[in-house]
């Protein structure tokens, strides 16, 4: 009698556990998403979000039904090719279809508003508390016996130290550098320094390779540029190699950088 009581404990303890980890999602660096994606009504701006956090139009956030706080996604418009980092600070959204809900700032930076609805590639680009890995290091934390008992065993109490695994080693050549005039291909905007310095290993060899710092939404961003060409004629034929390692990369005249 006694073991049918504790079975169905058991039984009663383990279901709400299935179920917690049937819904939960696993999430790593370059994972991606594809659906419907919307934005954010004026009427939700000074709301708390799932996160605890204020939300705002004007910041680049988004809603996703299971990934960590804080982590980073990059969204591409599939209609117009143009990408926006943003950062997980809420739930949702619930409609059918829908991967994220963007605020109203990210999705006019990919041309969204006047759809309301677009389909989009959505791609893990850093994960919350940063992109980095770690392993734990046991390590013993002995205390002194009492010196009545000399042959006594010490007690010990086990501490886990999180030590930084390396992940990547770049070689740089940093110097600063100005934007003159004509045209460039701007490959995208990052948030991740880290996803930066990966990708800055993939740009094929087609002149100057240049990373602007912007402040946009209240966020650090990174625009990650190739060449410095007289003519869009000129850049729109080196477009085509780019897109083989950047699919939205595009040509941008250098004087609307400079804005």
């Amino acid at each position: 009698m006694m073991t049918k009581t504790i079975l169905r404990a058991l039984l009663f303890l383990a279901v709400p556990l299935l179920m917690f980890s049937n819904n939960a999602q696993a999430q790593k660096m370059g994972q991606h998403l594809h659906g419907k994606v919307s934005y954010y009504a004026n009427k939700f701006n000074g709301r708390k979000t799932a996160s605890g956090e204020r939300f705002s139009n004007k910041k680049l956030t988004c809603a996703h039904r299971t990934f960590a706080f804080g982590t980073q996604l990059k969204v591409t418009n599939k209609a117009t090719g143009q990408s926006v980092i943003v950062r997980v600070n809420d739930r949702g959204p619930y409609a059918k279809g829908r991967v994220v809900d963007l605020s109203r700032k990210a999705m006019e930076e990919i041309g969204g508003i006047k759809t309301g609805v677009i389909d989009a590639t959505v791609e893990v680009v850093g994960l919350a508390g940063g992109a980095a890995e770690s392993r734990p290091i046991v390590a013993p934390e002995a205390t002194a016996a009492p010196k009545s008992a000399p042959n006594k065993p010490l007690n010990a109490s086990v501490k886990t130290i999180q030590q930084p695994a390396l992940i990547h080693t770049f070689e740089l050549n940093v110097q600063p550098a100005t934007l003159s005039s004509g045209f460039v291909i701007q490959c995208g905007n990052y948030q991740s320094t880290d996803f930066l310095l990966q990708k800055l290993a993939t740009i094929p060899p087609l002149g100057k390779q240049q990373v602007q710092v912007i402040r946009a939404g209240g966020q650090t961003q990174y625009r990650l540029l190739i060449g410095e060409f007289s003519s869009r004629k000129q850049a729109e034929k080196a477009l085509t190699e780019v897109k083989k390692s950047f699919s939205t990369a595009f040509v941008i005249a250098i004087q609307k950088l400079k804005a």
